[in-house]
């Protein structure tokens, strides 16, 4: 599920799936309106994000189905502005944050549609951003010199996530399923961007860039057990005339063995894929399994879409299949980043 513009420039919601293909909001009971999903349980039956209805003032988190349409998480005559941006596998757990009316912000999580009181969390300023399979929650809290990483359980309370100290966090993190690793983006001494991965046994390490374009990457999914991680990276520019430019990202898979490659070229070079004129921009999740990956691109009339490739086990090497579901102008899906403080 997700957002797209339609033919008269609005913005609306779709479903996709293998069986039915694409789906339009007018199509989909109980979900007028407009609506931003993020994440979705393991057999789609529950999604969250939030929305900006014009009776409300700010996004407000909200969690929907086909049969109840959507419910908001918070009360907004409390709550100034929240949203959604994470899930458990089963849809029972939400995370993400809440604006409250004297204007600080706070992590949220919300269970069976009640928000849990989190008492070692008072006084943290930030997000919940991502919840894995064990119940370790992500996110990021505000510090006097910017946003830091921290993991956070009902059982051990807020554990922090140690970057080096030559790096500043700048967006996710997100969380693989099993809770071991956390994946990223930090910025560098030099002003640069690099896709970071964390563990308790190896702690950070920067996943470097693709080749060309300016030294920027960041890491937009990870697998269950935090082995394959993918994401974007700049790899060009284009001229727009008048002497401004504009990056080019390239969508990567990165693993241990052979660290980041540009993933295009995987599926052409490794799997014999042909691309039929998409342009991979960028990479945006991964299966727990790792053989999934969902992305955004430019499409061959020159449109930007959205993309899944499925790879094959190795000892099958079933034939590959690639399905692309045609979103005009559809909207990037960027990795989390802080909002205003």
């Amino acid at each position: 599920m997700g957002e797209m513009w339609g033919p008269a420039g609005v913005p609306e919601i779709f479903r996709w799936t293998a069986k039915e293909g694409l789906i339009r909001q007018a199509d989909i009971p109980a979900w007028g309106g407009y609506a931003w999903p993020t994440a979705m349980s393991f057999d789609g039956s529950v999604v969250v994000g939030y929305d900006t209805y014009p009776a409300l003032s700010d996004g407000h988190a909200f969690q929907g189905t086909s049969t109840t349409g959507r419910t908001y998480l918070d009360d907004p005559p409390q709550v100034a502005q929240s949203e959604a941006w994470g899930m458990s596998w089963d849809g029972a757990s939400i995370v993400g944050y809440e604006m409250l009316a004297d204007g600080s912000q706070q992590p949220a999580l919300w269970r069976n549609g009640n928000t849990v009181a989190l008492g070692s969390m008072d006084g943290i300023r930030g997000a919940f951003t991502g919840i894995s399979c064990t119940g370790t929650l992500v996110g990021f809290s505000y510090s006097s010199s910017g946003a830091v990483p921290f993991r956070y359980s009902e059982q051990e309370g807020l554990m922090p996530v140690d970057l080096p100290a030559s790096v500043h966090f700048d967006s996710g993190p997100r969380i693989s399923a099993d809770g071991s690793t956390i994946v990223g983006c930090w910025r560098t001494a030099t002003g640069a961007n690099e896709a970071f991965i964390w563990n308790q046994h190896t702690g950070a390490t920067g996943l470097g860039d693709l080749p060309g374009g300016a030294d920027w990457s960041a890491a937009s999914g990870v697998s269950a057990d935090g082995r394959i991680v993918v994401g974007a990276s700049m790899t060009g520019t284009i001229d727009l005339g008048d002497g401004f430019t504009m990056g080019i990202t390239t969508a990567f898979i990165w693993d241990p063995a052979h660290g980041m490659r540009s993933l295009p070229s995987v599926l052409v070079e490794q799997y014999g894929l042909n691309l039929q004129g998409w342009e991979l921009r960028e990479a945006t999740a991964i299966s727990p399994d790792g053989r999934i990956i969902r992305g955004y691109g430019i499409n061959p009339e020159g449109r930007q879409g959205t993309w899944i490739a499925q790879i094959p086990e190795p000892a099958t090497l079933l034939p590959m299949a690639m399905i692309f579901t045609l979103l005009h102008r559809l909207r990037r899906s960027t990795p989390v980043k802080p909002p205003s403080q």
